[in-house]
């Protein structure tokens, strides 16, 4: 039996970055130690990449300025 189509929008497309030698050869070793592909290395440090905090937050939680 033939295997159903993906919808086009469940599909995924090829992508390209611009990177530096050494950039490129850092991403491939921590994806490689990671035990994934280049694009599941990529994906997963982007979904999990926390944000610098704004220092504004910060003094807004503490109170600050009275």
């Amino acid at each position: 039996m033939a295997r159903l189509r993906k919808l086009t929008e469940d599909r995924t497309k090829a992508r390209q970055i611009s990177a530096y030698d050494e950039d490129w050869a850092a991403i491939k070793r921590a994806a490689k130690q990671a035990g994934l592909t280049i694009s599941q290395f990529l994906i997963s440090s982007a979904k999990n990449a926390r944000l610098p905090a704004n220092p504004v937050h910060l003094i807004r939680i503490k109170g600050w300025p009275r």
